[in-house]
């Protein structure tokens, strides 16, 4: 899987987890990974995207909503471990509403496994000011990736 450009600006990226934690850490919570979600998740984990770079369009209103930070998957670095961001907004999500990612509004990227075992890819939107807003991002991993760039 190709890494999407990202800030080093920040830092080197964190060490990267073999696609098979990836996926036990999906397990934990009753879903399988989309497919080329692991290999992703491994190539990406825990880097903060490139500002102005990586975008995605909503597909019901064409709104952009920037990327942020891809989640790792390394306990050892909680400040990017998915679990931690799962146990933080427990109450909140949905248990079939799995964070990949954050956005540059501290909104969350999950695969959407609701309606299926194939996940389609949503924003989860703490801080809408009409309350939590879920919108669709990609109807499926691969749609979504195809679907990232500048503004």
């Amino acid at each position: 899987m190709d890494m999407m450009p990202w800030d080093a600006t920040s830092g080197p990226a964190p060490a990267q987890v073999p696609p098979t934690v990836v996926e036990r850490k999906l397990a934990e919570r009753g879903v399988a990974p989309p497919p080329g979600y692991a290999e992703f998740a491994v190539a990406n984990g825990g880097k903060r995207f490139a500002s102005g770079q990586n975008y995605i369009r909503d597909k019901e209103r064409g709104e952009p909503t920037g990327l942020s930070t891809v989640f790792h998957y390394d306990e050892a670095q909680p400040r990017y471990s998915a679990a931690d961001i799962w146990e933080q907004n427990e109450g909140e999500l949905d248990p079939k509403l799995v964070p990949i990612a954050t956005t540059n509004y501290s909104g969350l990227v999950c695969l959407d496994y609701r309606g299926s075992a194939d996940p389609k890819v949503v924003s989860y939107d703490f801080e809408a000011a009409e309350g939590r807003e879920i919108t669709l991002l990609g109807d499926s991993f691969e749609d979504f990736l195809t679907r990232i760039g500048p503004k």
